[in-house]
């Protein structure tokens, strides 16, 4: 079970290995408030933000881990060459 100290936002449950969000440092049990200062609900908002970001740009995630707020950059890269970026995100 994951404790977490927010309303909103999507808890990441799994990473794929070797994918940008694992090589960014996004871990297991971090919840995603905000994706380019952009405020992040629930799961779905955050996959249709990822879906429309664009190939080789990069997206800054504001996190909570352990009850701290940090700030984590992936590369987006084509889909194609990896199973997902983030491969299940649970609300």
């Amino acid at each position: 079970a994951f404790t977490v100290s927010k309303t909103h936002g999507a808890i990441i449950s799994q990473i794929v290995a070797e994918s940008p969000a694992a090589e960014s440092g996004l871990k297991i049990g971090d919840v995603v408030l905000s994706i380019n200062d952009k405020s992040v609900n629930n799961a779905s908002e955050l996959r249709n933000q990822i879906g429309l970001a664009a190939i080789d740009s990069v997206i800054t995630l504001g996190i909570e881990r352990q009850g701290k707020a940090q700030t984590i950059k992936i590369k987006m890269t084509d889909p194609r060459t990896h199973t997902t970026i983030l491969s299940r995100i649970n609300p």
